[in-house]
């Protein structure tokens, strides 16, 4: 197998992860104690890059094959099943980095510790206004959300009268709207068979979890100013988050 693929960084992705088993073992009875992932393990985690193995190199990433990807989960969650689900969680995330602008992906990480956290679409609806969208509600099972420092929040569009917008496959219009993790309020009421370190939330307005618990969010979200050529995108949460919101249509493109 090629471990290596078409990263440019050495040592490939699969034996960085390979490298932190040690350290990953040495801590693990620490990850179920305190329910998240201590230091320095979560730095030794970004330096490695483990977090952004399907995440462009357009916008810093290191946009590996699958099976190299799989292969780097596969060593660290042999030594601790929810760093595991984290490292998951977090490339699958990444994977929105081409449905935004680049210059906002690239405003996201930039941060060398740029991580998004969200959970799974559920009944929410983002109401469409007067230059945007209005958003209320509560999101659940955002994995990741401790190490997280943005939060996405899903939803169909609904039209001002009510019905749902389609887009041009005649499906329902899927919208992700993105905010900074200080922008958002996290419920902690993660209780599940799975470990409690996936950090799986549920909260309002926004939705995160880094180890074991669900985080719940809730928010009122009103985007305010965008391009139709959808390049620029401005939101904001409460009147408050301005130009630090993005959105991304994963649907009608």
């Amino acid at each position: 197998m090629n471990d290596i693929g078409i990263s440019t960084r050495k040592p490939d992705p699969v034996a960085r992860a390979r490298a932190l088993g040690p350290a990953i073992a040495a801590v693990v009875d620490e990850i179920e104690r305190i329910q998240a992932f201590p230091e320095p393990l979560l730095t030794q985690l970004h330096e490695a890059r483990l977090f952004r193995l399907l995440l462009p190199r357009s916008v810093g990433g290191e946009q590996v094959e699958p099976w190299v990807y799989l292969a780097a989960v596969e060593e660290i969650a042999r030594h601790d099943g929810s760093l595991g689900w984290n490292m998951f969680v977090a490339n699958s995330s990444a994977l929105i980095a081409p449905f935004i602008p680049l210059e906002a992906a690239r405003h996201i990480y930039s941060n060398p510790r740029g991580l998004i956290s969200w959970g799974p679409p559920n009944q929410h609806k983002a109401v469409a206004a007067p230059g945007g969208y209005r958003i209320t509600g509560e999101w659940h099972f955002s994995s990741g959300y401790r190490q997280a420092n943005w939060i996405g929040a899903h939803a169909h569009v609904v039209e001002p009268d009510g019905s749902l917008r389609l887009n041009r496959h005649g499906r329902p219009t899927v919208r992700t709207l993105l905010m900074p993790k200080d922008k958002t309020t996290p419920i902690h009421d993660w209780v599940a068979i799975s470990p409690p370190t996936t950090s799986t939330a549920g909260g309002t307005s926004t939705t995160s979890t880094a180890d074991r618990e669900q985080v719940s969010l809730a928010a009122d979200l009103r985007r305010v100013a965008h391009r139709h050529d959808r390049r620029s995108v401005e939101l904001s949460c409460d009147g408050q988050l301005g130009n630090d919101q993005l959105t991304a249509d994963l649907e009608s493109r």
